[in-house]
């Protein structure tokens, strides 16, 4: 009981964190901006990059995540509006 209050608790918490950073007068589902200084990123990609190697389903996931953005979101212009 306690692993599916858990559950509920990220995903309440996850939306409402998004809530509070969204971008104002935004009425799509766009990412927060990125802050002007971001110093945690290299010990983020080095995270997924362990998570990865250690995970393999779930490097496997990562991969098709990046590769989706990297050929579909950026070249499709449409897609690239609303998820952006």
């Amino acid at each position: 009981m306690l692993l599916c209050l858990a559950v509920v608790l990220l995903c309440v918490s996850g939306i409402a964190m998004w809530w509070v950073r969204r971008p104002k007068g935004s009425d799509s589902l766009v990412a927060p901006g990125v802050p002007a200084q971001t110093p945690l990123w290299k010990g983020g990609a080095l995270v997924m990059l362990i998570t990865g190697l250690a995970f393999p389903l779930a490097g496997g996931v990562l991969l098709i995540v990046v590769l989706l953005d990297w050929l579909l979101i950026s070249r499709v212009a449409t897609l690239k509006n609303v998820l952006s």
